[in-house]
């Protein structure tokens, strides 16, 4: 056996915890980003709607969001949030999936 070949036990049981400690803090980022999302969700709903309803003169919002609202109108910006917030919780579960283990 080539000497370059070889690994030892020890740097193998060094990548294995390593590749069990990179999954549970993709589980950690997924646990901690839906209520993050569903947060702002809910946030920005609050505030569009209180535009719409005359209820407010202007609101503050996320420049993607406020940008959306300004060209597309209400159902874009209110949607914009929900979608980014699958799609990141997509990515994230996709990567834990496939991650050799």
């Amino acid at each position: 056996m080539n000497k370059n070949n070889f690994v030892s036990p020890d740097a193998a049981n060094q990548q294995i915890e390593s590749d069990a400690d990179q999954i549970a803090s993709l589980k950690r980022l997924m646990y901690l980003f839906l209520p993050a999302c569903i947060i702002l969700s809910i946030w920005v709903i609050f505030d569009l709607n209180q535009l719409e309803s005359g209820g407010a003169d202007s609101v503050r919002l996320w420049a993607p969001v406020a940008f959306l609202y300004n060209q597309l109108g209400y159902w874009p910006a209110i949607l914009f949030v929900p979608v980014l917030g699958l799609a990141v919780l997509g990515l994230l579960w996709r990567q834990i999936r496939l991650h050799p283990s």
